[in-house]
């Protein structure tokens, strides 16, 4: 029943896969043909890829971590491989006097794929890769410190998420609290930075931010306080007196 229902869902998966690929080719053939609309198209098949990328990391369950599913890690290569191909179409139009000229264009790109490069790697190797080893995997695309925060800061979404979906597993209350640190060293680090005048969408990723962390937190709090192995569901304070009352 299990397997045939997660059969069901898989199916499911790739048939909205396979139509949203099938829209992305539609929407690239009605465009017109110049090399604004290619670099367009560049930069789009990065970030699709790129959420992919972080869609099937979200399969691997902390319970898989050291034995992850082969069928998502070699999903995870061949997207990886499709971004390197095109950021390597990108680079004679991002080299020279255009390397910061059009990096506005591309930053969006290089954010989603920081946030998927830093996810993979938090989850695989329980460390996030710094500005450096990101820039040595693609050396001839100039990646700033702002691509590298905004990631940073779209990857603490994906790791609250992480916690929350996880942490009702074996090991999760232990992940969760882990994840919860990791928020709060970021959110630390980040807003001693002081750079909302600075970069653009700094203070937005910041206010996000806080709010996962605050998640985790909770999420921390419930699962210390909920009784194991006694059939006991934690009630929230502010909901234990509607129940007395019932």
């Amino acid at each position: 029943m299990a397997v045939s229902l997660q059969s069901t869902f898989e199916c499911f998966r790739d048939h909205i896969d396979d139509h949203n690929d099938r829209r992305e080719r539609l929407v690239k053939i009605s465009r017109y043909a110049n090399s604004q609309s290619v670099m367009f198209d560049i930069l789009s098949d990065i970030t699709a890829l790129s959420k992919k990328i972080i869609f099937s990391l979200h399969r691997i369950a902390i319970t898989q971590t050291e034995n992850p599913p082969k069928e998502v890690l070699e999903q995870m290569r061949k997207r990886e491989e499709e971004i390197q191909v095109l950021f390597q179409k990108a680079i004679p139009d991002l080299c020279g006097s255009n390397t910061w000229r059009y990096h506005r264009q591309i930053s969006p790109a290089l954010q989603e794929w920081i946030e998927a490069m830093t996810f993979k790697s938090y989850i695989l190797n329980s460390r996030i890769p710094t500005l450096e080893e990101l820039q040595s995997l693609i050396p001839r695309i100039a990646v700033s410190n702002s691509d590298y925060l905004l990631g940073l800061g779209d990857l603490t979404g994906e790791l609250m998420r992480r916690a929350i979906n996880n942490v009702s597993l074996p090991g999760g209350p232990v992940e969760t609290k882990r994840i919860a640190g990791v928020l709060r060293y970021i959110q630390s680090e980040m807003e001693g930075l002081s750079l909302g005048f600075v970069i653009k969408d700094f203070s937005q990723k910041i206010e996000t931010l806080r709010s996962s962390t605050a998640k985790v937190e909770d999420a921390v709090y419930s699962a210390t306080l909920r009784p194991e192995g006694f059939g006991v569901e934690y009630i929230p304070a502010e909901e234990q007196s509607t129940h007395r009352r019932e």
